[in-house]
């Protein structure tokens, strides 16, 4: 039986630099600020050193402010703690000593689960020497690091291993496989039965306030991220993994996206850039739509950027549990997006409310349907049957004197499908004849929720 992977949490006041730590080990980019609370929910990162790994959960900051965001924060640095099986206690060498440290330590004096005091910061060795002051607060070796520079974290990793009495060896690597086998090549053929990752991921995308994360919460439940009225509350792409009737999903909740002249501070920017990038990196986008406002000129906006990344999409409209429903409401809304929606025509749409749960679930078997059509592949054969039944039906238009004529058609590509079709005026097609092939392909193949694209090559 497969061991349960270690679980380590990165936990201290803001701006200690849990999060550079996080990201040095884990390798990832997660947003990193000099603004206090930039981090506010569980992010979850695979550490792989040596012939062992584990899990690093990095925490928003202890500061045990009072306000709403502040008990979220400190909501999920508890639920992180429950969960761990050792915890990495991270101080500022620089700034020294401070009450709020000494709070943490009391509470994590009460840990049953092993403890190791990490003084971040420590960019030039003068600093080393002032680490005798956290004594006070925590009796036990203290390691020096730098998470800016990456120095310290080898003997660091080493205590770890030690307190935690660990020896956790990580699947190997793709590369590491591929050294281990001589064989590899000669299985490497179109016959190969080597499994397939089906995994979709879902990145979920809208305005602040839509319900983006309480979306998540319904589908995991459980309060794996914090939810607040507080536009903002969500900084960074967070990813969920998710098992729902034998399909794996990544969930990736975003950062509102708010109009480009509404962002002020960097930090923010970040969050939207972030937010945008976790679309390069999914199969599906959910766009998220307030019931209660309707589509707003941002949501527009939003809708023109999964549609310029050709990303499988569909549209939630979220929060229907306050609208007074009835068959013409619906079809008035229906209506509306259709009308404002055209260029995402494609995706298909569903009603839910994150508050209640209702329909919450059929968006991941939507899901993961627009993902098999955006991977489905149409045989040579079958697409220029198919081509010649379109320009049988609807002849191509004439070109300077001459009609156009389509020689031989090709699926070249998928995720998102592309088609190649060669023809005698690669230039001449006009837009509204792309479009009659694109509604043609979808007409007989279906494709729903999936982004297609025609290229056109002269022969």
């Amino acid at each position: 039986m497969e061991r349960e992977a270690l679980k380590v949490s990165l936990v201290g006041r803001p701006n200690v630099g849990k999060t550079t730590i996080y990201n040095w080990l884990s390798k990832k980019n997660t947003i990193v600020s000099e603004d206090p609370g930039t981090t506010r929910d569980r992010k979850y990162g695979v550490v792989e050193s040596a012939d062992w790994s584990f899990c690093l959960i990095d925490t928003p900051g202890m500061d045990f402010i009072s306000d709403e965001l502040g008990v979220l924060s400190l909501n999920q640095t508890k639920k992180a703690l429950e969960e761990s099986d050792a915890i990495l206690f991270v101080v500022d060498i620089k700034e020294g000593l401070s009450p709020i440290d000494s709070d943490i330590a009391n509470i994590l004096r009460k840990q049953k689960n092993p403890v190791l005091l990490v003084a971040n910061k420590c960019d030039d060795k003068k600093y080393i020497s002032d680490s005798h002051v956290f004594a006070r607060i925590w009796r036990s070796e203290i390691h020096c690091v730098s998470g800016a520079q990456g120095t310290g974290f080898s003997d660091l990793l080493a205590a770890l291993r030690t307190a935690t009495g660990q020896d956790i060896k990580p699947s190997l690597s793709m590369s590491e496989e591929i050294e281990d086998d001589e064989s590899f090549n000669e299985l490497c053929d179109e016959d190969s039965s080597a499994p397939v990752d089906n995994t979709v991921s879902i990145a979920i995308v809208g305005r602040p306030n839509v319900g983006k994360s309480s979306l998540v919460n319904q589908l995991l439940r459980e309060e794996r991220l914090s939810v607040s009225a507080i536009a903002g509350t969500t900084r960074d792409s967070i990813d969920s993994v998710l098992e729902y009737q034998g399909q794996k999903f990544v969930l990736i909740d975003t950062a509102g996206i708010r109009r480009h002249r509404s962002v002020e501070s960097d930090l923010e920017k970040k969050s939207v850039n972030s937010s945008l990038g976790s679309m390069d990196h999914c199969d599906v986008a959910l766009m998220i739509i307030d019931a209660e406002e309707g589509l707003t000129e941002q949501d527009l906006k939003i809708a023109s950027f999964i549609q310029k990344k050709s990303k499988g999409a569909v549209i939630v409209v979220n929060k229907w549990d306050k609208i007074e429903v009835d068959a013409d409401v619906r079809k008035a809304f229906v209506a509306e997006l259709d009308r404002k929606l055209q260029f995402l025509s494609f995706a298909p749409k569903i009603f839910v409310s994150a508050l209640t749960g209702s329909n919450v679930f059929k968006i991941l078997k939507i899901a993961q349907s627009v993902a098999v059509q955006c991977k489905k592949r149409i045989g040579t054969g079958e697409i220029n049957r198919w081509l010649a039944s379109a320009t049988g039906c609807h002849e191509p238009p004439v070109v300077r004197g001459r009609r156009i004529k389509f020689y031989y058609g090709a699926q070249v590509y998928s995720s998102p499908p592309t088609f190649m079709l060669k023809c005698n005026e690669a230039n001449g097609v006009h837009f509204s004849y792309t479009r009659y092939l694109i509604n043609r392909l979808r007409d007989d193949f279906g494709f729903e929720g999936a982004p297609l694209r025609i290229v056109y090559r002269e022969k």
